[in-house]
């Protein structure tokens, strides 16, 4: 018989794991090393890590980390706690521990001290969607049809590096691999990683918001919901030496961080807001832009992809928030704008894209205003002035390419590039156009 306390955990943010895994071993507190626990570390596609083991660590342990030697080398756990706490009478029990980061090839010991483990120097990742967005190909195939032979050729491979706030680089990586598949088979792929390099060592916590901020740039650009995944971090003093040449240790992290779409759509370059070779001129600058103006937009920008990962389940409350991320978008950068009604707000934001929507400003103006007020207090005398609930639908389309709109206006795209995205992506005319 065991008496069991069970804790829910609700996570919202999550990263794609693209082979989740399971692994065996013995598990212990840094503090404690001699009492270990068997017991199994599950990673699941997205991100949620958790540890079942044989036994119990005492209720009043601190779980802060732990420490975990299995077949696929040593693990951290980081930041723990019971999800289970079974009290065993009788007979031996399996306790569930939520883990909310996981850190693969790397050890901990009591006496060292967390900046010197947990504080890294680089953080990379990739993203889905990224070799696309890119648009760089380096391997192509040479067919010669009339003597039926063909030939692959690739190109010298790149990296691209960006100066993206002080003291960090964003560098893009485009690597090529091969795997042979026996006499007759070889496979050659192309992939890309985005690598974050800081002149200091950070907390995870660090690069994790500044490579959330980098997700949400390249969703906007790909016009996609994507997720982050593979993520990797290094330890300048963390390394292993080869001759005189000491090389950092690739340490894996799992971790529960972004927003998750589970079902990803095809994503192809032509089906774009912008890819990186339209704007490698100008990269550097417009990824500032973002970054500078991120955290000051921060709610608006919560709202508008809380719509693009379809966190909202109803046509009314993706409308909603879509017409909250008009006025917090617009009160952000009009501060000295304190009390104005909300239409002429709407009217503001909608203005300088008139041109590409065809309709009356001042009327949509009304209408979302209309629409926002009926939706949030379900007043009657709005009733029959509202959008109904069936056409909902295109009204958040229009308000979602004006976002963006305002978005590419903000991080410096010019009129003319903006006519271009507009009249050379028929998804963003469509929204613009319901």
């Amino acid at each position: 018989m065991a008496f069991a306390y069970a804790y829910e955990w609700a996570g919202e943010d999550k990263m794609r794991v693209d082979k989740p895994f399971s692994v065996d071993g013995y598990f212990w507190l840094p503090s404690d090393e001699n009492n270990k626990f068997y017991g199994t570390l599950k990673v699941e596609e997205d991100g949620k890590v958790e540890l079942e083991i044989l036994g119990k660590f005492s209720n009043k342990a601190n779980l802060n980390i732990i420490v975990g030697q299995t077949e696929e080398g040593y693990f951290v756990l980081e930041d723990c706690f019971h999800l289970t706490y079974n009290i065993p009478i009788t007979s031996l029990v399996k306790n569930r521990i939520h883990v909310t980061t996981l850190y693969k090839n790397i050890s901990y010991k009591e006496d060292e001290k967390n900046e010197d483990i947990l504080f890294f120097n680089t953080f990379s990742f990739t993203v889905d969607g990224l070799n696309e967005w890119l648009n760089i190909k380096k391997i192509k195939l040479n067919t010669d049809i009339t003597n039926k032979k063909f030939s692959l050729e690739t190109k010298e491979l790149e990296n691209f590096t960006f100066k993206i706030a002080k003291d960090i680089k964003l560098k893009f990586q485009i690597i090529l691999s091969n795997k042979n598949n026996g006499d007759y088979e070889i496979t050659i792929k192309q992939s890309s990683i985005i690598e974050l390099i800081s002149n200091k060592k950070e907390p995870l916590d660090f690069f994790i918001q500044l490579s959330n901020k980098i997700l949400r740039f390249l969703s906007l650009a790909i016009d996609k919901s994507i997720n982050i995944k593979n993520i990797k971090v290094t330890n300048s003093d963390i390394y292993h030496e080869y001759g005189n040449e000491k090389i950092p240790i690739e340490i894996e992290v799992y971790k529960k961080i972004f927003l998750f779409s589970k079902n990803i759509e095809d994503i192809t370059p032509h089906n774009m807001l912008f890819k990186y070779t339209d704007i490698q001129d100008s990269f550097q600058e417009k990824i500032q832009k973002w970054i500078v103006n991120y955290d000051n937009l921060k709610s608006a920008l919560n709202l508008f992809f809380s719509v693009r990962y379809g966190l909202n389940q109803y046509a009314e409350s993706e409308f909603l928030s879509l017409a909250q991320a008009f006025e917090t978008f617009h009160r952000k950068l009009n501060k000295s704008q304190k009390k104005i009604d909300y239409v002429i707000r709407v009217k503001e934001f909608i203005k300088p894209f008139q041109k590409y929507i065809n309709e009356d400003v001042e009327e949509l103006s009304k209408i979302i205003k209309i629409t926002r007020n009926y939706y949030t207090h379900y007043d009657d005398k709005n009733l029959n002035k509202a959008v109904p609930p069936e056409k909902l639908y295109y009204l958040s389309r229009k308000m979602e390419g004006i976002l963006q709109l305002n978005f590419l206006k903000l991080i410096g795209f010019t009129e003319e590039e903006i006519d271009k995205i507009v009249n050379g992506f028929i998804g963003l005319k469509n929204k613009l156009a319901f």
